[in-house]
């Protein structure tokens, strides 16, 4: 199955692009702690997208199925994906829970993760990713990323808030 698409920084002969180098290192760090890549554990930051997408409703606050027959074409797949329904995912503030930034998000079962879109991730928490793309962050809160196969990651229980069990989710 594909990936989303991430656009990667040039590089020339010589010179590895930082994703390429960070994806080194993750290999390195990877064969050391000898952990298993768990994509249910991690988030796509992706920058190329402009949307956000779950395929797992319980991460959803608000959640409201889609009256609408809505598809999105171009998202890891050679065809379109449908939507199911859409809610907000909070991305959490880092001090406490009183300020987090909510991102609108669509539900489709069939992608394979959770992707947040870089450029929302920005505009609505002023989150962006350091230069050689190991942290995200702002000036309260620097997730560490981890980038795997040239897609940049970040571990989703410290970018999201879940809703609580008395949150109104439709789930």
């Amino acid at each position: 199955s594909q990936k989303p698409i991430i656009y990667k920084v040039h590089r020339d002969n010589n010179h590895l692009s930082p994703v390429q180098n960070e994806q080194k290192s993750w290999n390195k760090t990877q064969k050391r702690s000898n952990k298993v890549y768990n994509s249910k554990k991690l988030v796509i930051i992706d920058t190329g997208s402009g949307v956000n997408i779950t395929n797992d409703k319980t991460l959803l606050h608000n959640y409201e199925d889609s009256n609408r027959s809505t598809r999105f074409f171009g998202i890891g797949k050679n065809s379109s994906v449908s939507v199911k329904g859409y809610g907000y995912i909070k991305i959490k503030n880092g001090h406490n829970n009183t300020d987090n930034k909510c991102l609108l998000t669509y539900y489709v079962p069939e992608e394979e993760s959770t992707i947040i879109s870089c450029y929302d991730l920005a505009k609505k928490t002023k989150m962006v990713l350091s230069r050689k793309y190991t942290r995200l962050g702002n000036k309260i809160i620097k997730i560490k990323t981890k980038i795997v196969n040239g897609v940049i990651h970040v571990k989703m229980n410290e970018l999201i808030e879940r809703p609580s069990d008395d949150s109104k989710i439709n789930a």
